[in-house]
């Protein structure tokens, strides 16, 4: 995240969140199915464009796991996103020490139990041909679109400029030419620090982007007053990163369409987790942590059977006569 954070305010963040779903707990009607409307047994890929091309912002939220992924989906929000320090925390290893089957699997064990799309990052994805062939992993791995970054990663993670624009725009062909239906798209990190490139640089690199195939483009060091003139030359949507504090007309107003919270649930859930097990090793008890809730904190119980399916599974086990 580019913003700090005190620790204390994830905390709150994480109260105000569980808040809200214990208020929405009795019309948790998969409130997705307003957001989206696709075709019966239209794609991930499909389902993910036909929110691109309403070009009105939604909501891509990074969940951590699948029971996350589930809740995030249960409260309405439409899509998913899969950044690579989601991966990283999940094995507890840098970034660039992920594999790639870690990180297919990672995407594929959240996306195979799901019923929105999902958006992973590649990161820089490799040459075209290893990000052809991953491609086609991660679609049939139900991933509903993939990402690319443009820039050049050093020997322990760090970014170290960006690549030239033609052998950015041959992974995006290389991607656009494997995949079937699943939506390719583009980070430019070119106006960033690390990228040294200037805006409009940048924004002849988005165009180069969009024209190579790339259907949406997310632009690191760009302010959110920077969007719309970008939005107007590119004409694609535009990704952007949301933060705690971004409300989503703030999107509309930029031009956004992918509007990505990244890290946000994962970095409340952590700290919490930080701060439980930091009252038990020092005081021996965790009554401020838990909310003074002998079993400490936890979402409605009609909330979490329907997280888990249980009403599904069990019709299903009718079927078969177990437990009968």
């Amino acid at each position: 995240m580019s913003k700090k954070t005190d620790r204390r305010e994830f905390i709150q963040g994480a109260g105000f969140t569980a808040a809200g779903l214990m208020a929405a707990s009795g019309s948790l009607t998969s409130a997705s199915a307003q957001t989206q409307t696709p075709a019966p047994g239209a794609s991930m890929g499909a389902r993910f464009r036909a929110l691109l091309q309403k070009r009105e912002p939604f909501e891509a939220v990074a969940a951590y796991d699948v029971f996350t992924a589930r809740m995030v989906e249960m409260m309405g929000f439409p899509a998913l996103f899969l950044g690579g320090s989601l991966v990283a925390d999940f094995y507890a290893e840098p970034v660039w020490l992920t594999s790639l089957t870690e990180r297919l699997d990672y995407a594929r064990q959240i996306a195979e139990h799901v019923d929105i799309p999902t958006m992973a990052d590649l990161d820089d994805g490799g040459d075209p041909m290893v990000i052809y062939r991953t491609t086609k992993q991660y679609e049939r791995a139900r991933v509903g679109a993939i990402h690319i970054l443009d820039d050049v990663v050093g020997p322990t993670g760090l970014a170290m400029g960006v690549i030239p624009v033609n052998r950015m725009v041959d992974k995006i062909h290389a991607a656009v030419d494997a995949r079937s239906d699943m939506v390719v798209t583009v980070r430019c990190t070119a106006a960033s620090p690390a990228g040294k490139e200037s805006k409009d640089r940048a924004i002849e690199r988005g165009v180069a982007y969009a024209q190579a195939g790339a259907e949406s483009i997310w632009f690191t060091g760009m302010t959110l007053a920077d969007l719309p003139r970008v939005a107007d030359a590119i004409k694609v949507p535009v990704t952007a990163q949301m933060f705690m504090d971004t409300p989503m007309s703030a999107a509309k107003t930029a031009k956004v369409t992918v509007a990505v919270y990244a890290s946000l649930l994962q970095n409340i859930a952590q700290s919490a987790v930080y701060d439980a097990l930091t009252e038990l090793k020092t005081t021996g008890l965790m009554m401020k942590s838990a909310g003074g809730v002998r079993l400490g904190g936890r979402i409605p119980p009609d909330v979490r059977a329907r997280l888990m399916r249980n009403a599904e599974i069990a019709e299903r086990g009718k079927k078969y006569n177990v437990g009968s």
